[in-house]
């Protein structure tokens, strides 16, 4: 997991690389043929639902709430 120390989280490019990543990963390493959850991707999407995402049967992540971008304030007119 060395490479997600690297990623920058608030840049959302490399976010999704990211998270791109990690999908192939479990993708290569979750066999469709078996009923069963291994226990490290079991893990993995313990570690993700913490961290805001969700993982469904074919290996994607996606945010379980996506998250309001920030709004520049300088541009309201009443504060």
């Amino acid at each position: 997991m060395f490479y997600a120390e690297g990623v920058d989280r608030a840049d959302p490019n490399q976010v999704r690389r990211a998270l791109r990543m990690f999908e192939e990963f479990i993708r290569a390493y979750r066999d469709p043929g078996d009923l069963g959850t291994p226990k490290q991707l079991d893990d993995i999407r313990v570690v993700l639902e913490r961290d805001g995402f969700a993982l469904d049967q074919e290996g994607r992540i996606a945010w379980s709430n996506p998250p309001v971008p920030a709004r520049d304030p300088s541009d309201l007119s009443d504060a």
